[in-house]
């Protein structure tokens, strides 16, 4: 949302693309399974969450981790628009990393290998891009972040609802 210049799309979109082509020639070259309970134990909706995850993601293609990647290829690109926007970011793509493990999807290892695979994508292609950023663009940036806040509310309300009316995962 707050990457709004042609060329730093291109150089983003480049990094991304970097980013899965690698990460897919490891899948191809290393499978890897990230062993998961058979059965989520518990009530609640954290558990419930975590059983609809657990359903909709399966636990293939483990290393390296393409959340951890993804993530912080946008925080990256977010601080050559605005630094307090890709500080945030950044600590947005951490706790990826982190509940990534926590719910068993990876292992740290896949993390290390997502976080270093998107630190080369950037590197190569955002690292000696120097873009004039206009003042609007910077100013009107955390905005826009915002707005993806109330996005990710608005999902999260929606799953609320679902949990609420007793949807099965």
């Amino acid at each position: 949302f707050i990457v709004r210049r042609e060329d730093h799309i291109r150089r983003t979109v480049f990094a991304y693309l970097t980013v899965w082509v690698s990460a897919y020639a490891c899948f191809l070259a290393y499978p890897t399974i990230a062993p998961r309970p058979l059965t989520v134990a518990g009530d609640g909706f954290a558990v419930w969450g975590l059983r609809l995850l657990y359903s909709a993601d399966p636990p293939y293609n483990c290393f390296p981790s393409l959340h951890v990647a993804h993530s912080f290829v946008s925080a990256f690109t977010s601080f050559r628009v605005h630094r307090g926007v890709g500080t945030v970011a950044t600590i947005c793509a951490s706790l990826v990393a982190v509940s990534t493990l926590f719910t068993r999807q990876h292992y740290v290892l896949d993390v290390i290998a997502g976080t270093a695979l998107a630190s080369i994508g950037s590197l190569v292609f955002l690292r000696n891009f120097r873009e004039d950023v206009p003042e609007r663009d910077r100013r009107v940036a955390p905005l826009l972040a915002a707005s993806i806040v109330s996005i990710l509310a608005i999902g999260f309300a929606c799953y609320w609802v679902a949990y609420l009316s007793g949807v099965q995962p």
